[in-house]
């Protein structure tokens, strides 16, 4: 008998002693992902989600502990998950901050949360921190949110980068539909959070976006997010703008007019807009004088006037040419320079129906006239 026992012991397949039992748990990095767009939490018993993740699955659940490492907030101020456990051969798992309302009014509040700590169970691994602003408003505040993102999330080398390592906007309420920003302004490190306090007097204002700073080595669309909220009437009112913005017109004039806001006591209604800054009006009729200083023409040179897309040129064959060019109320117009030989003979005056001068020219200045777009209504960066 003591043999038979013996002969089955050790006939068991080898892969029957291969498992779980036997594979050492590697070290996994840890990452933690918001599954909201803006790290600032509003004090209205709203509850915010989180996501942690881990680089590779693990053969034993993982166990995570989340503790309160910083910030002015305490535990009268919010409630939140403080074991995450990441099940045997998953990644990720979630968990939750409760911003817990009161009737205190209080200064903004931070809150800095790790995850992870000595006591993580059955991985090794480098715990992640994270920080939330925490927004004390009351029921007649309105919150307003802005995000962004970038149509191509690559630089020209291919490499990653963040929206708000790209670009720094600011958030503005004016009461004109422009970027002055006489009612308030919000202009942080990254995604911007403004609250239009409710003792703002009554009126039509206006939500505008622009830029603080951004690339300007690598041009690329920026897709703006703004949310609004309102304790106990308006919950995660989101509006989208698909390529409101680009780098490459970074100037005060250059701005993105998001929604119009009609505020009536503690009542706003919000209508989006979504326009970005006006063409320049070019309306009337414009005086163009083309001067060659040796009198035999421009030598090849010419300007180009278009016209809602219709192009015409323009070269003196003598001393002198002038025109005179109607201009329809929103047109888009411009003025472009093409050189020619003997440059300094070259001359360019116009007059706008406003009556503005604008002159190039060694006859006027002493400087060539230069080469390239002089004029462009659709540049608001003249």
């Amino acid at each position: 008998m003591l043999f038979a026992l013996s002969a089955i012991i050790f006939s068991c397949d080898e892969n029957e002693q291969t498992g779980f039992s036997v594979t050492s748990p590697s070290s996994p990095s840890l990452a933690i992902d918001l599954d909201f767009t803006n790290p600032t939490l509003i004090e209205d018993d709203s509850e915010y989600t989180y996501t942690v993740t881990l680089s590779e699955t693990q053969v034993v659940d993982v166990k995570l502990h989340v503790v309160q490492i910083g910030g002015t907030a305490n535990s009268d101020d919010y409630e939140m998950t403080d074991l995450i456990s990441i099940p045997a051969g998953y990644t990720s798992a979630s968990g939750s901050i409760k911003i817990l309302a009161d009737d205190l009014i209080e200064d903004t509040e931070t809150l800095q949360i790790q995850v992870g700590t000595e006591t993580t169970s059955n991985a090794a691994l480098t715990p992640v921190t994270t920080e939330f602003t925490i927004l004390n408003y009351t029921d007649g505040d309105l919150v307003v949110d802005l995000a962004w993102d970038m149509s191509i999330v690559t630089d020209d080398a291919g490499e990653e980068i963040s929206a708000t390592d790209f670009a720094d906007l600011r958030l503005l309420v004016s009461s004109t539909p422009d970027n002055a920003g006489d009612i308030a302004q919000a202009d942080g490190g990254s995604f911007e959070t403004l609250v239009l306090d409710a003792s703002t007097a009554d009126g039509t204002y206006y939500i505008v976006a622009d830029f603080y700073a951004a690339n300007e080595t690598i041009f690329r669309d920026l897709d703006l997010t703004m949310e609004i909220n309102q304790a106990g009437t308006i919950n995660g009112m989101t509006y989208e703008y698909a390529a409101a913005l680009n780098n490459s017109t970074q100037c005060s004039a250059a701005y993105f007019v998001l929604a119009e806001l009609v505020k009536t006591g503690d009542s706003y209604t919000i209508t989006s807009i979504g326009e970005s800054q006006p063409l320049l009006d070019a309306e009337g009729e414009w005086y163009f004088f083309l001067y060659d200083s040796w009198g035999d023409g421009w030598d090849g040179a010419y300007i180009t006037v278009t016209l809602n897309g219709v192009s015409t040129d323009y070269s003196p064959t003598a001393d002198i040419l002038e025109e005179y060019i109607q201009v329809p109320a929103g047109a888009e117009f411009s003025i472009s320079y093409t050189s020619g030989d003997y440059e300094g003979e070259h001359n360019l005056g116009v007059v706008q129906p406003d009556g503005t001068v604008l002159s190039w020219g060694t006859a006027f200045d002493g400087v060539n006239i230069p080469e390239g777009t002089l004029y462009d209504s659709t540049n608001v960066c003249p």
